[in-house]
């Protein structure tokens, strides 16, 4: 009996000593959270106090100045490339609706000389008829 009792006392000191032990690395743990808090508490507060500054405003003011104008000139820049794009696009159209105009005055043009050639050819013909008609209306005159 005195065994089992000194056993189940064993058996609760080493409990207890587990228990405590558990505590104790929880302690730390908050302990460690709790100064990373306090840490981060502290960092702000000068950060803060720094930021607040009027040398560090005026620098972050230029900083976001310079930012701006960087952009802007980007923006100038694009706008430029893509007025450049249009006009060689508009350019293009332009050459290629030329080309389609002559292309359509050559055919026209071509059309009105076959005309004008076809219209010389039965001019001939018409007054070649006439000239023999005449030759033959003379010579049956003179015949007569």
């Amino acid at each position: 009996m005195q065994a089992m009792r000194r056993k189940r006392e064993e058996e609760r000191y080493k409990r207890l000593e587990e228990e405590e032990l558990e505590r104790r690395r929880i302690d730390a743990m908050e302990y460690a959270l709790q100064q990373e808090t306090r840490m981060r508490a502290v960092e702000r507060a000068n950060r803060m106090a720094h930021d607040s500054q009027d040398q560090v405003k005026a620098f972050k003011s230029k900083l976001l100045m310079s930012d701006v104008m960087a952009e802007r000139e980007v923006q100038k820049d694009l706008k430029r490339r893509k007025t450049e794009h249009e006009r060689r696009v508009n350019a293009e159209w332009e050459e290629l609706d030329k080309l389609k105009m002559e292309a359509f005055d050559e055919k026209v043009r071509q059309k009105l000389v076959d005309e004008y050639n076809r219209k010389m050819a039965n001019s001939e013909v018409i007054n070649e008829q006439l000239h023999e008609f005449k030759m033959k209306y003379i010579k049956r005159l003179q015949d007569e």
